[in-house]
């Protein structure tokens, strides 16, 4: 892979969020790869604290952290309640995040 393949998919990103954290990219980056990912093995793949991964998955979500900035979440993933153990929390991508992860796999090929 180029390193102007690498920036033209960072800038896909940007676009979204100009001032997108690293580790929300991260966080993005191991959900596409491992859709329907548990916090607790997302926080050790991404190699986040709690608190930052917890910064960006509710930036990646539609429910932003910041609440007086009036910033809404990017709607690019959901998070949903285990089945089985109602304490597990899970992550997977949506249909916008789904299209995102194409539209960069595509520049990166």
């Amino acid at each position: 892979m180029s390193l102007k393949k690498f920036q033209q998919a960072m800038n896909v990103l940007r676009m979204l969020d100009p001032n997108m954290p690293m580790a929300t990219v991260s966080a993005f980056v191991e959900i596409c790869q491992h859709d329907d990912i548990e916090m607790k093995d997302l926080q050790e793949r991404a190699d986040l604290s709690y608190s930052s991964l917890s910064r960006a998955v509710a930036s990646l979500s539609d429910k932003h952290w910041i609440k007086k900035s009036n910033k809404e979440g990017l709607g690019l993933i959901e998070t949903f309640e285990s089945e089985e153990d109602r304490r597990r929390k899970l992550v997977r991508l949506t249909q916008k995040g789904r299209s995102m992860k194409s539209t960069i796999e595509e520049l990166l090929t």
